[in-house]
């Protein structure tokens, strides 16, 4: 689906580029590559805050962009993920709002436990976001 968007992007650049009489050079082509910016210039907010041990086991984890990424989607499976103290994945989904990516986990998380949450990998615009933004919570114990 990625490869036939770029396709028609291409395409439709190069009928309208054909039809103004316009030189195509690999610097009006570049214009058409993605832009690669580190994930930890575009991430305002996340919750649980890093560091904080007041969570509650049946928290979504949220990420807000800043402004100018709306409509950011992740890449692959791989863009959030949420591991326990052991190091073992939490199972969840991941929700798009706007600018807002949210997981929700699909089990509760165990009381009193450190979890390590990471981001990479998104895309808005024709922009890719790279590098790793990884975080720490712990859970309340009860």
């Amino acid at each position: 689906m990625k490869t036939g968007l770029i396709i028609t992007v291409l395409s439709s650049f190069l009928l309208i580029s054909c039809a103004a009489n316009v030189n195509l050079t690999k610097e009006s082509l570049s214009a058409l590559d993605p832009v690669n910016i580190d994930i930890g210039q575009k991430i305002e907010s996340v919750f649980p805050e890093p560091g904080d041990s007041t969570v509650a086991t049946d928290t979504k984890i949220t990420i807000t962009f800043q402004a100018d990424c709306w409509n950011i989607r992740p890449i692959d499976d791989t863009s959030f993920v949420l591991n326990d103290q052991k190091g073992a994945a939490v199972p969840g989904k991941l929700f798009f709002e706007e600018r807002s990516a949210t997981f929700v986990p699909s089990v509760s998380l165990r009381d009193g436990e450190c979890y390590f949450a990471k981001a990479r990998n998104f895309v808005y615009s024709n922009n890719r976001l790279i590098g790793t933004k990884g975080w720490t919570f712990k859970t309340i114990k009860k």
